[in-house]
């Protein structure tokens, strides 16, 4: 039995996205530092981007653990370069599918109160909703989720406050947003420079494909999910799917036949015991090699 499962798709690349906190900024949401202080963080910002390129790989992470104080602040620079905290409500993750509202008592340097929590996440949601694409007008945006509307359990206040749907067949390099009758209109920055960005960005629609004996061959599976990837896994390997797991067992992928001799059954599966291998502990040319191919994939830089 063989599974072919991606956790996401690709496609091509644009930057708008990349634009909200320049969006932000404008409609007086999000401010940036001036002067000597913006400098510092400019510094810090290269400091990173110049290191990972000038500095050897084996030297980085040492590096990195030796002045964690620094490497913190420089990462976090490069991510939100600029910001002035004390002065910015709304803030957005670097590739502008996470938006967070900089609550006190939550965020390091929240200003926001719980009072004012909703109102401005239900404001900033209507803003994300009518953002267009300055050339052809369409929105851009399919949906915006609040983290409850997505999310359950015992972590759901570590997600982001908004969770943004892009519509990819519209969405470019720039967006729009109408305000009191005005058009304001931000491009994606410039930094590192076009021809030296990557290509493709992902997608919500991943791949999943089976292949064995009593698949149902030459179906299509519609609807499924990643939660649906781990209970049809243990129903393959002739275990109860517990009660509260998340997703459903993919059933259209099977034979009748297979599905009247194993039903889906639920129930806690006997618990297995997992024991730390010490095969984990990899030596440095293993870390080098696993570096390597994590470079090689784009996950570092």
């Amino acid at each position: 039995m063989v599974l072919v499962v991606s956790d996401h798709g690709f496609g091509l690349a644009h930057f708008g996205r990349e634009c909200l906190n320049q969006l932000f900024a404008q409609l007086g949401l999000l401010r940036y530092r001036q002067g000597g202080r913006r400098l510092k963080s400019q510094l810090l910002k290269n400091l990173l981007l110049f290191g990972r390129k000038l500095i050897p790989y084996w030297l980085q992470g040492p590096l990195a653990r030796d002045f964690p104080r620094l490497h913190g602040r420089a990462l976090h620079e490069s991510e939100f370069s600029g910001v002035d905290w004390s002065h910015t409500q709304v803030f957005s993750r670097p590739y502008g599918g996470q938006v967070y509202i900089n609550l006190e008592g939550r965020e390091a340097e929240g200003i926001v109160s719980i009072e004012e929590y909703d109102p401005l996440r239900e404001r900033v949601r209507d803003i994300l909703l009518n953002l267009t694409d300055p050339t052809t007008g369409r929105r851009v945006v399919r949906a915006a989720y609040r983290r409850e509307d997505l999310y359950h359990g015992p972590y759901v206040e570590q997600a982001a406050d908004l969770l943004i749907e892009w519509d990819d067949d519209v969405l470019r390099d720039s967006l729009c947003c109408r305000v009191a009758g005005k058009s304001i209109t931000v491009q994606s920055p410039e930094r590192r420079g076009r021809g030296k960005r990557v290509s493709g960005l992902h997608r919500p629609q991943g791949i999943f494909i089976v292949y064995g004996p009593h698949i149902n061959r030459g179906a299509t599976v519609a609807n499924a999910t990643l939660y649906d990837i781990a209970p049809t896994i243990l129903h393959l390997q002739g275990h109860p799917i517990p009660g509260g797991m998340d997703g459903k067992v993919l059933t259209d992928i099977f034979t009748e036949e297979r599905l009247r001799h194993y039903p889906v059954q639920e129930g806690e599966p006997a618990s297995v015991r997992v024991q730390a291998a010490a095969a984990l502990d990899f030596d440095a040319e293993e870390a080098s090699k696993i570096e390597e191919r994590l470079r090689g994939l784009g996950y570092i830089e």
